[in-house]
């Protein structure tokens, strides 16, 4: 009966050192998964007031109202339109010209 029990009890013990090293492994691999989901917001959070910033520098420059957008994406939107008719003034001055020449007649 001694025997019995003793065998148990070291089942029982080695059952238990085996859950505890397997706990410390899970409670290491969410411990490494929480730091890069913090990482990761982190960095949105930078990539947001990124484009906050430069949307907000496209609608001081601009010549024309642009309209106010709230989500990230809808900035990016106005960011790109402004991009393209930027880069097309560079491309082409002399149009852009003319065009404001015959709005003033």
């Amino acid at each position: 009966m001694k025997l019995r029990l003793h065998n148990e009890i070291a089942e029982l013990q080695q059952e238990l050192e085996e859950k505890e090293i397997l706990s410390k492994q899970t409670g290491t691999t969410l411990e490494g998964k929480m730091k890069e989901d913090a990482h990761k917001m982190l960095r949105l959070g930078k990539i947001r007031m990124s484009v906050e910033s430069i949307y907000e520098r496209c609608v001081k420059k601009a010549k024309v109202k642009l309209p106010v957008k709230s989500t990230t994406k809808e900035q990016l939107k106005v960011i790109a339109d402004y991009m393209v008719d930027l880069a097309s003034i560079v491309k082409n001055p002399q149009a852009v010209k003319s065009r404001k020449a015959k709005a003033l007649q």
